[in-house]
C-alpha cells in the first residue's frame, strides 16, 4: 500500500512540475554566405525580433545572443530577426529567418 501512494505521488509530482516548465527552443545565428555585409558582430549582440502567432503579429522584443551567437525562445513561438544593435554603424539593414536546425542566416544590406 505504501509503495502505490508514494508512486501516486511521485508520478502527480512529476506531472505538475511537467506542465508548469516551458520548453526552450534554442536559435543559433550565422551570416548568410552571400550577406554583402558581415561585419556586424553577432557574438554578445542585442537582436530585435518580430513574435509570430499563426502568422499574425504579436510583437517586438529584444533578445541578447551569447558567445556561441545563439539565444532561447520558448518553444512555440514563430519568430524573424528584424535588426541587430550595430547595424547603423555600418549602414546596414539585417534581417533573418530561422531555417534548418534554428540556424537564423542574416543577411545585412547597405541602407539607402
Amino acid at each position: 500500500m505504501k509503495n502505490k501512494a508514494f508512486t501516486l505521488f511521485f508520478s502527480l509530482t512529476f506531472v505538475l512540475l511537467s506542465a508548469n516548465t516551458q520548453a526552450k527552443t534554442v536559435y543559433s545565428l550565422k551570416y548568410d554566405p552571400a550577406s554583402p555585409i558581415k561585419s556586424v558582430s553577432l557574438k554578445n549582440a542585442s537582436v530585435m525580433i518580430e513574435i509570430y502567432d499563426y502568422g499574425i503579429p504579436r510583437g517586438y522584443y529584444e533578445v541578447k545572443t551569447d558567445a556561441n551567437q545563439s539565444f532561447s525562445l520558448n518553444d512555440q513561438q514563430d519568430l524573424e530577426v528584424v535588426s541587430i544593435n550595430g547595424e547603423e554603424k555600418y549602414r546596414a539593414l539585417c534581417s533573418g529567418n530561422p531555417g534548418k536546425n534554428n540556424m537564423i542566416a542574416i543577411t545585412c544590406e547597405k541602407r539607402d
